[in-house]
């Protein structure tokens, strides 16, 4: 979860427990996990029942096969 440094009503951290937290302190983007390991991005593809497989022409720039 990204925090807003900038937030009107910043969310509090122990509203979420198990979520791994960005948050800017002193300058600095700092980051706070009980995890060993996390995730820093994914990418999510929706499809529709019975829609065509994307082929590789069809794809965007950035996507990954």
């Amino acid at each position: 979860m990204f925090h807003n440094p900038q937030a009107a009503h910043p969310i509090p951290f122990d509203l979420i427990p198990g979520a791994t937290h960005w948050f800017e302190r002193d300058g600095d983007v700092q980051c706070s996990t009980i995890w060993a390991k996390s995730v820093l991005s994914s990418i999510t593809h929706l499809r529709m029942a019975g829609g065509a497989e994307p082929t590789p022409s069809s794809r965007h720039e950035g996507d990954r096969a």
